[in-house]
């Protein structure tokens, strides 16, 4: 999140730059916390030296010429842009259970991100889990125990010690979803990585499991990583399941903090109307070009009425790295929900990852 702080009197400048900057802000995705500031005091305080000026961060200020206030916007949201690019990737949060498939995510986000300070979490329900290695030690509090054992069980799958990069291994109690989304949301995290077990009982298939529950009700992204995932180095192939309208600065700026300007995308684009299909794809193509995709690409159309194996199936012919979604269209993401779509994908994709981008709000 972005903290911008707006000094000045609301005159016809103030009110434009005000307007711009809410804008920007909401084009491109990024959440921010803005504040008004109209107190001499206050200008005084913090050395503003004329007004209207910008304060990002609490960290610089731009002066805002009134005979040069575009410029000094475009200059203020290209500094927004690289803070958000650079900040993106400093806070992971790695929920985990005693199995493989946590394992197996820890190890792919380790390999993705090699320079992120990653958090673990095990949430614990309060109940006695006959699946929770844990070593019993006298007069050892039962979280402590856990915690132990956790960070064990993490040493002898890695075959070593803790990577420097995991900066804190925590253990939490609550419903495991609700918990993670609790805790993501209170440390500000900036994406949580989950494992995906191989099979699920029928309790899981019916409501839900945390991965989906997670996947479907975070405003923070989210990788679900399946048991058999291997990361793959650059160049990145990702598929991208989008309608056209939503290849915009938003996506783009997402896209350009996760993956390498090498990667390939492949935008993938189902449809109930093959007749439409070809006048769909150059609608896409225009829109990408418009919108100055930053990778390079291919598009296909397809129609289908399951998304889901349409999408996999694009997936595993175009040997993709990794899926993206966006559950903010008013056309594929209400599929996803009404045709539980999105827990499919979990259930499915046996080895292809799936990154899922929420809308944001603008003051979080």
């Amino acid at each position: 999140m972005i903290n911008i702080k707006l000094y000045g009197t609301p005159t016809s400048n103030y009110e434009y730059i005000k307007s711009v900057l809410h804008y920007k802000m909401h084009e491109l995705g990024i959440e921010m916390n803005f504040v008004e500031i109209q107190s001499w005091e206050d200008y005084i305080k913090s050395n503003i030296q004329s007004i209207p000026s910008v304060e990002i961060n609490e960290n610089i200020i731009f002066n805002i010429p009134k005979n040069n206030i575009n410029s000094s916007i475009n200059t203020i949201i290209t500094y927004i842009k690289n803070e958000t690019m650079k900040t993106f990737q400093k806070n992971i949060l790695v929920p985990m259970e005693f199995d493989s498939a946590s394992i197996n995510a820890l190890k792919y986000i380790i390999d993705r991100f090699p320079d992120s300070p990653l958090t673990i979490i095990h949430v614990f329900s309060g109940l006695l889990d006959l699946n929770d290695p844990i070593t019993i030690v006298p007069a050892t509090p039962r979280e402590d125990a856990l915690k132990n054992s956790l960070i064990t069980y993490i040493k002898d799958a890695l075959k070593g010690e803790l990577p420097e990069q995991i900066e804190n291994v925590e253990i939490i109690s609550g419903i495991p979803s609700n918990s993670i989304l609790k805790y993501s949301s209170d440390k500000l995290f900036n994406l949580i990585a989950l494992g995906a077990r191989e099979k699920y009982d029928l309790i899981a298939k019916w409501f839900g499991s945390t991965a989906t529950n997670v996947l479907k009700n975070s405003s923070t992204p989210v990788l679900v990583i399946p048991k058999d995932a291997q990361y793959q180095s650059i160049p990145s192939k990702p598929i991208i399941a989008l309608e056209e309208e939503e290849i915009n600065a938003r996506s783009n700026q997402i896209m350009t903090k996760i993956f390498d300007k090498m990667t390939h995308c492949h935008i993938l684009h189902v449809t109930d109307d093959e007749d439409n299909s070809k006048m769909e794809e150059q609608e896409i193509i225009e829109n990408l070009e418009k919108s100055k995709f930053p990778f390079g690409y291919s598009v296909s159309v397809q129609k289908a009425k399951n998304i889901t194996e349409a999408i996999l199936d694009e997936a595993e012919k175009k040997n993709a790295s990794e899926i993206i979604v966006f559950p903010e269209s008013n056309s594929i993401f209400k599929q996803f929900l009404s045709q539980n779509i999105s827990r499919n994908l979990i259930y499915k994709a046996t080895k292809i990852p799936v990154w899922s981008f929420h809308k944001t709000t603008e003051n979080k």
